[in-house]
């Protein structure tokens, strides 16, 4: 239960990061992450 919930973590860090591209400070990945976990349940 807890791998899984860590695989999906890491996969939406990965689809906000490719939605960005490089090269942003910290703190707009993690709004961005921010955004998507309502869409995690």
């Amino acid at each position: 239960m807890i791998g899984r919930l860590v695989i999906d973590g890491v996969r939406r860090s990965m689809e906000a990061h490719n939605k960005l591209g490089a090269g942003h400070r910290e703190e707009v990945y993690q709004q961005a992450m921010l955004k998507k976990l309502p869409e995690a349940g």
